[in-house]
């Protein structure tokens, strides 16, 4: 069993670092033609599509995962999730237009985005669950190869508008790629689409938090610090992001297993956390002692600030790497409601150390934060793997 998990992570892992391989590249070239203020509104721009899409999901795509009647559950979803990604596509255009965060035509483009996101979701949910691990992990690629042939073109008078409508032109070759066609033809009219939302309430409370746990810390910075502090802040945590990329693939395809009703073994689940800790220190160590040529010799001198961010957050990237294995084990079982409230708490810990401290201290406190609550959040997780194991 562990080394199909992670031959099906490595394949994730594969397509993953094609795509992170593309989206770096992007990240690198908007650090160099924007300055850091426009790179912040760039940042802001992706953090909202990626919380739009995960309110989108509202945990559909783990009840998915879940159901043995895949026709009958893909149906069910698939005209929820074109539903919810219409009324976050409204509700994003809203507040950010209110609020003068970015502009009304970035802001339009976000929305409009967040449709055809919310499908290619659904179309990457559907390959997990058969196996395909490698096709959903290629989803970026295609928004990057557009955005890196307009940053190409345009050079300096790039514009944060024509950057992420070159991502949302991305999304109609990845949709052709990835949308399983002939399940269209086998849609049916959703049975039961209160209940559906009901049962994947617990799965959307925990991708709630998880987003709120992930994104505060970058949404306080941009609030109290500015729009160029969130630049440096977003340059170092994109080094975290891509360098968990392994991670990620292994919470993906490792989920569907730890769903099935005879779970993982205690043994099993050591072994796996054991191996994810050791890749994790190898890449953490990397991480720290090239942070400096990292940032001063790929993205400019002007971007100094973000080294130290960088060196903190190597060791959050480890406790990514240990808790991975542990909080998808748990997130998977049936104790997941009971999970539920400490989950909620250490991110709300997250969120009010952030306002406490970034206001005061900066930078240097969002980093700090984040791996203070990762580490409380391992204890969390091995106190419910041990409960899991005492019920089975």
């Amino acid at each position: 069993m562990i080394r199909e998990i992670f031959k099906r992570s490595g394949l994730h892992f594969g397509g993953s670092l094609i795509s992170k391989i593309f989206t770096t590249s992007v990240y690198i070239l908007m650090a160099r033609v924007f300055p850091p203020e426009l790179y912040g509104d760039a940042i802001l721009a992706v953090t909202v599509l990626t919380i739009g899409n995960v309110i989108g999901d509202f945990g559909l795509m783990q009840w998915y995962q879940k159901q043995e009647n895949e026709e009958e559950s893909f149906s069910n979803i698939f005209s929820i999730r074109i539903l919810l990604a219409v009324l976050v596509g409204l509700l994003s255009f809203t507040l950010l237009v209110a609020t003068g965060a970015l502009s009304a035509k970035t802001s339009l483009i976000i929305a409009v985005t967040l449709l055809p996101e919310g499908l290619c979701s659904l179309a990457m949910a559907y390959h997990l669950r058969h196996g395909n691990t490698f096709k959903p992990a290629l989803k970026l690629m295609f928004n990057a190869v557009f955005m890196l042939f307009i940053i190409i073109i345009r050079g300096k008078d790039l514009t944060v508008i024509e950057a992420y409508t070159a991502f949302l032109i991305g999304d109609i070759p990845a949709l052709l790629f990835l949308f399983p066609l002939h399940k269209l033809k086998k849609l049916t009219v959703p049975s039961s689409p209160i209940s559906t939302l009901i049962s994947s309430g617990k799965y959307a409370l925990l991708n709630y938090t998880s987003l709120a746990y992930a994104r505060a810390d970058a949404l306080v910075v941009r609030a109290y610090l500015g729009s160029s502090s969130l630049g440096f802040y977003g340059l170092a945590y994109r080094y975290l992001e891509y360098l968990s990329i392994f991670s990620s693939s292994f919470v993906q395809t490792f989920f569907p297993t730890a769903a099935k009703k005879e779970g993982i073994a205690l043994k099993t689940l050591i072994k796996i956390t054991i191996a994810m800790g050791v890749i994790g220190s190898i890449i953490a160590v990397l991480l720290y002692s090239s942070a400096p040529f990292l940032i001063t010799h790929i993205h400019g001198s002007q971007y100094a600030p973000a080294i130290e961010i960088v060196q903190i957050l190597s060791v959050t990237l480890l406790l990514f790497f240990i808790n991975a294995p542990l909080s998808t084990t748990v997130q998977a079982s049936n104790i997941v409601r009971q999970f539920l409230p400490f989950g909620i708490a250490n991110t709300i810990i997250n969120v009010i150390l952030n306002l406490l401290f970034v206001p005061k201290f900066g930078l240097i406190a969002a980093a700090w934060v984040m791996t203070a609550t990762e580490f409380t959040g391992l204890i969390i997780n091995l106190y419910f793997v041990q409960k899991i194991n005492r019920i089975k």
